[in-house]
């Protein structure tokens, strides 16, 4: 009896077979990183809630939103710029101290003991800004930046950033003798309440604009004005100078003409339209833009989930604005009371564009 041996493997079968492994193992990987992505979305919008809720909260107690920029405390010492916290120098006079919106907020997010440890009247503390510290609820799973970091970096250590209206000039004012021209309440929703300038810490002569959800309610309503996003340039949340760039939202009242009609455009850094959501690629980085004034382009909505940005509304509801949003449609989301909107740069009235086009159903769908 002869025994017939089993038919050896072609080369052909060999690679058929591992081209199916290796197209399963695509599949399978693009699917868990579509549950991961959505697990992260997920987790960004809770934490978005949850910050509205603490602002809410705020505003109960203190009858307005918290500042974009606000008064921490004093110091007779001077502040190491990687920690925030008080060095060896000593100062000619006590000076104030700045902190972003983020700070006020600590207590309705039961993180009190920061807020104490940094701000505290206590006799031999000085007051300074947490700048490295870790806080899971300011960072977005998926911003990348963020959640590897773990001491100081130039880069991110925050998610979020507020609706500041326009560009605050107030942040750079080195000559008290040239008073500078303030937001106006119908352009945001957050706004300085440092009087004072970051350098010195002389008074600034500067208007403190006090926000109230009334305001808002009697303007364009509370579900349609936007109170904070993420920003993937979003600097550190507690901050020390330069803070409504770093940690705010803005918008920009430019008009071009398109193919004969006015329409609203985001201004250009370098030649890369940055004002819009998610433009640029989210990072600073890729234009190296320093300077205040250019930084402010980059204080947009910006994340790193596919297809848009989680964001969050005055009335406390969170939801997705795609990368497709209309630039106008973003501004008059901005703007709490659009028919009163100004031009900052020009001190009048904003294009007819920003103040008379109503918003439609389906303009920001998400």
């Amino acid at each position: 009896m002869s025994v017939q041996g089993g038919r050896a493997i072609t080369l052909v079968e060999l690679l058929t077979v591992i081209a199916i492994i290796a197209v399963m193992a695509a599949l399978l990987l693009s699917a868990i990183q579509a549950v991961r992505e959505s697990g992260q979305r997920t987790r960004c919008v809770d934490q978005q809630r949850e910050i509205a809720q603490a602002i809410n909260a705020h505003l109960l107690a203190q009858r307005e939103y918290p500042g974009s920029v606000n008064l921490l405390g004093y110091r007779s010492r001077d502040v190491d710029w990687q920690t925030g916290l008080p060095n060896a120098t000593i100062l000619a006079q006590a000076r104030p101290t700045p902190c972003s919106w983020a700070v006020p907020l600590l207590p309705y997010l039961e993180r009190n003991d920061l807020l104490e440890r940094h701000a505290s009247k206590r006799p031999g503390l000085e007051t300074g800004v947490p700048i490295n510290t870790h806080v899971a609820i300011f960072l977005c799973p998926s911003d990348l930046f963020a959640t590897r970091l773990t001491a100081f970096s130039p880069h991110t250590t925050n998610s979020y950033a507020v609706n500041c209206g326009q560009f605050d000039r107030n942040d750079r004012v080195a000559n008290p003798q040239r008073p500078p021209t303030p937001d106006v309440q119908a352009n945001g929703v957050f706004f300085n309440h440092f009087p004072y300038n970051h350098r010195t810490g002389r008074p600034a002569p500067i208007r403190v604009i006090h926000q109230t959800d009334t305001y808002i309610q009697r303007g364009d309503g509370l579900s349609t004005t936007l109170l904070l996003s993420e920003n993937l340039d979003s600097g550190n949340w507690g901050a020390a100078e330069r803070i409504e760039p770093q940690l705010g939202l803005f918008w920009w009242p430019t008009v071009a003409m398109v193919e004969g009609r006015p329409r609203a455009v985001p201004p250009l850094a370098k030649g890369v339209p940055v004002a819009s959501i998610n433009q640029a690629g989210g990072t600073i980085d890729q234009v190296h833009v320093e300077d205040t004034a250019a930084r402010s382009l980059f204080a947009r909505p910006s994340s790193l989930h596919e297809g848009g940005v989680v964001a969050t509304f005055c009335d406390g509801h969170v939801r997705f604005l795609s990368d497709e949003t209309d630039y106008l449609v973003y501004c008059l989301l901005m703007t709490p009371d659009g028919t009163h909107a100004r031009d900052m740069a020009n001190d009048r009235p904003a294009h007819e564009l920003f103040r008379a086009t109503p918003l439609a159903a389906g303009d920001f769908d998400d």
